[in-house]
């Protein structure tokens, strides 16, 4: 059994709620019915889309909705009002996409958990601009400033091991590699506080 279907086993759906008018707009990712459903404060509209195979990530931007689908590497782009489909944009194959995170000027940053790199998307033109390496089997994603924090587990894909976790940072503009924080066994999601401290 492949990673990507054992994430997608346990990661049954993902919400995003979002503020619009004074009400709330929910959506939700259900990743084994391989749908979107969207709620507007009264109302669920259950299979508003059809995504692609393991979807595991899902931002608004704007009147767009951005998935990432793992097991089918790519990223679909819908007008989320409507929920057509307006974008499509092919990521490395076999790459297990896992987590994006936003940048500024129209930009991407996606890690690829089994080809262990991040890949670079220009949103405005779609497609794929970069890839880099990066941490074995890379997961959570965050951008603060001018630098990328990235959550390396450490999985191992020939014995189902997990070495020293790792947050691997890199440069935002060049994608380099600046230095790694060693912390405890798989670490995968990572988020900033309003302090300016780092969750892991």
């Amino acid at each position: 059994m492949s990673l990507s279907r054992t994430v997608s086993q346990i990661l049954v759906f993902f919400l995003l709620l979002l503020p619009l008018s004074g009400s709330q707009q929910l959506y939700v990712l259900n990743s084994l019915a391989e749908t979107a459903s969207y709620w507007n404060g009264t109302e669920i509209f259950n299979d508003a889309a059809t995504l692609g195979l393991y979807p595991n990530d899902m931002l608004v931007m704007g009147d767009t909705l951005l998935v990432l689908n793992s097991g089918s590497h790519n990223l679909q782009i819908f007008d989320r009002f409507s929920y057509a489909l307006v974008g499509n944009i092919n990521l490395p194959v076999n790459s297990n996409p896992y987590e994006m995170a936003l940048a500024e000027g129209n930009q991407l940053i996606i890690s690829l958990l089994q080809s262990n790199q991040l890949a670079r998307v220009d949103l405005t033109n779609h497609s794929v601009t970069d890839t880099i390496s990066t941490g074995l089997s890379p997961e959570g994603i965050l951008i603060v400033g001018d630098r990328i924090f990235v959550t390396s587990s450490s999985f191992n894909w020939n014995d189902w091991s997990y070495g020293q976790g790792k947050i691997i940072v890199h440069n935002l503009a060049t994608l380099a590699v600046e230095g790694e924080i060693l912390v405890p066994t798989n670490p995968q999601k990572i988020l900033q506080s309003t302090d300016g401290s780092l969750h892991v």
